[in-house]
């Protein structure tokens, strides 16, 4: 998808320039290696594979091809003159939206569960969660004329729902606890608050006025994306509800800043306060996750440099999203909107850090390896930075540092514990030199 998309627009830009372009080996590397990637997963699986599969997961599998191939296969096709012996046009796939890519995140970790050991509420839960992302996605176009790959994504979207309602016959609603049906709740609100107007423009004077959903703005569809990916898993799989309920809320905050911005022409939605509200709601809920947690005061004091560090980190992106800085520190930050997946994997990285440090975890190996992901995550974000502006700011050294930071101090945990850190007495003595009396 990132190739076609890149190929599109690298095709537009030099028809525009009159200058021919092509791939660079960068992106035969990426792909390359995601082929590699997918055929080790392949041979790992090969005897689950080999089995007869069922008609439900040949349904299944085919429907969720058909979805993601509509968003490889080109909604626009311009035809341009020739330069030189490039291309004599270019075609522009549907990738550049931001939902996109939780929609094959999603596609891709349902299809393991139209297998016949798993329950069937599971698989319901990711294929109503994938329709209702598609139709996010399809929401953004607006009154245009859908192309047949539109579509095409809504067919197989509902289709997949069709059948996971078709082969629930066994599903059984558990009660679920006062907890998680207040954060299901509180995304639900989310969700509902991104298909209402978010954003209202006007033209000068009276001029005609045009509405904006919560889909079609870069943060507010990251948070809506991330909600549902939420109550999929908070109604399915009872897993990773805090780290997805903070970053949903800090995304949601940074669409707050930046829609609420002073200027002439833009008015705030009637929706945009329902998504704040559930933002809110889900903030309290992960509040209370994490007060129901039990952690020794003690340990907790001795943990308050790494937990210090992790708040540190993730308020370098999280203040960069909302637009609020000054024009020089927006501008030369390695943590912009531009390297969206690198700061929402940077978030969610950093708030599972903080998470297993306040969870009282022990000796746990994510207390090394979160950070060093966290640093390769930097390390690319700066490069990326300094190519586009020539030089590395202070955040991205502070960045840089604080993973490193972590990485040290949860190395230390890993193998002594920090409660039991001291600094040798030897140190602090003086002893006299010799022959002093």
């Amino acid at each position: 998808m990132n190739a076609a998309h890149l190929h599109g627009f690298a095709v537009f830009g030099g028809a525009y320039e009159h200058v021919p372009v092509r791939l660079g080996p960068g992106a035969y590397l990426g792909m390359a290696c995601a082929a590699v990637a997918f055929l080790a997963a392949l041979g790992a699986r090969w005897d689950e594979l080999v089995r007869r599969p069922s008609v439900t997961a040949i349904l299944a599998f085919g429907l969720t091809g058909g979805l993601l191939a509509a968003y490889i296969l080109p909604w626009l096709t311009v035809h341009a003159p020739r330069v030189g012996r490039g291309p004599t046009g270019y075609q522009i796939v549907e990738v550049g939206n931001v939902v996109v890519p939780f929609i094959a995140l999603l596609a891709c970790f349902g299809l393991p569960l139209w297998g016949p050991r798993t329950p069937p509420g599971r698989r319901l839960v990711a294929a109503v969660g994938l329709a209702v992302l598609v139709g996010g996605a399809l929401n953004s176009l607006g009154g245009a004329p859908w192309p047949y790959e539109a579509w095409l994504q809504l067919g197989c979207s509902l289709g997949l729902v069709s059948v996971a309602l078709a082969t629930s016959r066994g599903l059984r609603i558990s009660r679920m606890p006062v907890a998680d049906l207040a954060a299901a709740a509180a995304a639900a609100l989310l969700v509902i608050s991104m298909f209402l107007p978010w954003e209202k423009v006007c033209g000068p004077g009276h001029g005609a006025c045009a509405t904006h959903s919560g889909w079609t703005e870069t943060n507010s569809a990251a948070a809506g994306g991330l909600a549902v990916i939420l109550l999929v898993l908070l109604l399915g799989f009872r897993h990773l509800f805090v780290e997805l309920a903070v970053a949903a809320a800090i995304y949601v905050m940074a669409a707050g800043f930046v829609t609420t911005q002073p200027h002439e022409q833009g008015h705030l939605g009637y929706g945009a306060p329902l998504g704040f509200a559930g933002a809110a709601l889900l903030l309290v809920a992960a509040a209370r996750r994490l007060a129901s947690v039990p952690t020794d005061r003690t340990r907790l004091l001795v943990r308050f440099a790494p937990t210090t560090a992790c708040l540190c980190f993730l308020a370098l992106p999280t203040v960069t999203m909302t637009g609020r800085l000054s024009f020089s520190l927006e501008f030369d930050s390695p943590w912009r909107v531009y390297w969206l997946w690198f700061e929402l994997a940077a978030i969610l990285l950093a708030l599972r850090l903080l998470g297993r440090w306040l969870a009282d975890p022990g000796a746990d190996d994510e207390l090394v390896l979160l950070p060093l992901a966290l640093l390769v995550l930097t390390v690319l974000d700066v490069i990326l930075a300094r190519r586009a502006f020539g030089s590395i700011t202070w955040e991205g050294w502070l960045s840089i540092g604080l993973c490193m930071l972590l990485a040290v101090l949860g190395w230390l945990e890993r193998t002594s514990g920090l409660e039991r850190l001291r600094i040798p007495e030897e140190i602090w003595r003086i002893d006299r030199l010799p022959g002093e009396s």
